[in-house]
Order: C-alpha cells, then structure tokens, then sequence
C-alpha cells in the first residue's frame, strides 16, 4: 500500500512520486534508492522549481533523491501549487535529465590515517586492502556532491563502488574536527565544523568548503564533482595556515 499523498509515476526508468509533507510542502521523490542517477534528477528538477519561480513556493532544499519544495498556502492553495509541481515533472525523462550547468570539479588535498584517520586501517582491513591500496583507491574515485546538509556546509560524495558499502559506526563519536573525512555506505562526507558522527574517519583536509563569514558561505554546491590528493603531514599544516588566511587550498577547474 503506498503513503497517503504518494503519486508515483514511471518515467523512463525512474520512478517519481509527490508526496505531501505537511500543510505547506511537498516532497518530489526520484527512484527508490541513492544513484548518480536519481541524484541527478533531484538536482535538476530543483533547479526547474527555483527557473520557473512559481508564485507561493518559498524554499526548495535538495537532497540526495529528493526535493523538499516548501510554500505559502495563503498565497497559492494547495492543489494548486501540487498542479504545478506535476506539470512540471510531466513530459521529461528524468532518468536522463540534462547536465547541471556551472558545475566544477575540486581536486581536494587530504592528510590520510594517523591521528587525522583513526579508522582508516579498519576500513582497510573491511576492504581487503592494505593501507596504502586503500588511500590511493579512495583518493582516485571519481566522486560528486549528492547533497549539502546535516551539518552547515557537510558535502554528502558519492558513490563509491560497491566493495565501499561500508556500514556506520555502532556508536558515534561525540565530536570529529573540522575537514574530517569519513566514509560509510559507499560515501564519502567532509565535515566543515566540527561535528559528532557515525561515519569512518580515515583523514581530514585543511580546504574549509563552508564559512559563514566569507561571502559566499559556501565555495561549492550540489552537483560539483570531487576528487582527492593525499598529502603528507608537512604540507597537511602548510595548508592549513593558508586556509586560516582565507586561501581556498583546493584545485578548481570548470566542468565543460
């Protein structure tokens, strides 16, 4: 039996639902599960939503698959704005939606294991690596930001291949630096703050994605691709004095 308030359509190969999410929102859902695929289609369609600027929708907040799309009820009711949502996602093949445009790819240094990864030979051991197969396999993994969220400025990357369908920690640590990189569940998430987590830490970057004070906050978004570059602990700290001086310390190159 489906959720009250679920509308799910077949187009192309990606099931699409509006769900209703309280009085003044909808949730748009792309596929069953987490993909390159559905993320893609969630990152497009909120793209759509904010272009088209339809009169009582207020917020729109992506996700890995989905697209929470907050509205006025005072200004527009509520089948009127669900209308236009579906209108919208009608006649398109969202399992091949056209590229995001203004995407980048960051090349992202990371300082692996020691007391920047305390998990990192754990994670080796789960993956039948050593140590030093694991980094390099990690580091050369084509990656994009799914989404930003949880934490201010956290970039939620995926997806690994399947052998990295590592699962979380049984507890979560109370608190990880700022530039903590974990992994789980074919992942990877860079925290920007210190922040608790249930993920694997297996390094930690001096390049800060998110600063509330700097205008913009945020030097990257949903949609951009990343990729990784171990460091050793002698340029880990040089970075990082760069990085306290306002250097962004990652590599950045245009998308075509």
């Amino acid at each position: 039996m489906m959720a009250m308030g679920q509308d799910p359509t077949e187009n192309g190969s990606l099931a699409v639902s509006i769900r209703h999410a309280g009085d003044s929102a909808f949730l748009v859902e792309f596929g069953e599960h987490l993909s390159e695929q559905s993320n893609d289609a969630a990152l497009a369609f909120e793209r759509m939503v904010r272009v088209r600027r339809i009169p009582a929708i207020v917020e729109t907040v992506p996700t890995g698959r989905s697209v929470l799309v907050k509205f006025d009820p005072l200004v527009s009711p509520f089948r009127a704005v669900r209308s236009a949502l579906a209108e919208l996602l009608d006649g398109i093949d969202w399992s091949r939606p056209k590229p995001m445009p203004g995407r980048h790819r960051w090349t992202i240094p990371v300082r692996y294991g020691g007391e920047h990864g305390s998990d990192l030979d754990d994670v080796a051991r789960a993956l039948g690596l050593s140590v030093d197969r694991t980094i390099e396999d990690h580091a050369s993994s084509r990656l994009r930001i799914m989404m930003i969220g949880f934490a201010p400025g956290a970039l939620y990357c995926g997806m690994h291949d399947a052998r990295w369908a590592l699962p979380r920690l049984p507890c979560a640590k109370p608190m990880v630096p700022a530039g903590s990189v974990s992994v789980a569940v074919r992942q990877t998430v860079i925290y920007s703050l210190p922040n608790p987590t249930g993920w694997r830490l297996i390094g930690q970057t001096p390049f800060r994605s998110f600063d509330p004070n700097r205008v913009p906050p945020s030097l990257v978004r949903a949609g951009d691709e990343i990729r990784f570059r171990a460091v050793s602990e002698t340029e880990f700290l040089r970075l990082g004095d760069r990085a306290l001086a306002g250097e962004p310390v990652a590599e950045r190159e245009e998308i075509p």
